[in-house]
């Protein structure tokens, strides 16, 4: 169980290299530019969580159904 959580926080936390650079190079207009890259992170975070629990509960369907087969 432990391993799975740390799995889930890699894939959560880890940083997304592509919006950083792009924060480093657009500095100038800082602001705006990094409020829109954070919530494209944030979006792609969402995704990730989702695709991720669609791919759990479709892994344990599979379980119960070869048990049951």
């Amino acid at each position: 169980m432990k391993r799975m959580y740390l799995f889930l926080y890699l894939l959560i936390y880890q940083p997304l290299p592509q919006n950083i650079q792009m924060m480093r190079v657009k500095q100038k207009n800082a602001g705006i530019i990094i409020y829109q890259q954070e919530q494209k992170a944030i979006v792609m975070t969402l995704k990730r969580i989702v695709s991720l629990l669609i791919v759990m509960a479709y892994g344990r369907y599979t379980q119960v159904f070869t048990k049951i087969s």
